[in-house]
């Protein structure tokens, strides 16, 4: 019985301890210097060009679906991380991986 529980916490670390040692731990804004917080600032400016304002603005537009309002329903959050989520892939496409995960 005791070999059974030990073979299961050890296949229950194998899996977590990889994950837990990849995990990304978002950085506190104000460890930035402000050269970095300037970084930082442009690189989003750049990132909202018209065509994502768009998106994010006139989303009932983009999607064909009048229903869909994501500033005021279930929607709000799914719709943000996946914006995000495009930030934080331009900054790698940037070659400025130092940003992401985005600091909170």
């Amino acid at each position: 019985m005791k070999r059974y529980n030990i073979a299961r916490i050890a296949l229950l670390a194998s899996l977590i301890i990889p994950t837990l040692l990849n995990a990304q731990v978002r950085p506190d804004i104000n460890s930035f210097t402000s050269t970095q917080k300037a970084d930082l600032a442009n690189l989003i400016l750049d990132y909202v060009t018209p065509t994502i304002l768009q998106y994010h603005c006139n989303y009932q537009n983009q999607t064909g679906d009048s229903t869909l309002e994501i500033h005021s329903d279930f929607d709000f959050l799914p719709f943000h991380r996946v914006y995000l989520e495009g930030l934080e892939d331009s900054l790698i496409r940037w070659g400025r991986p130092e940003f992401v995960p985005l600091p909170y």
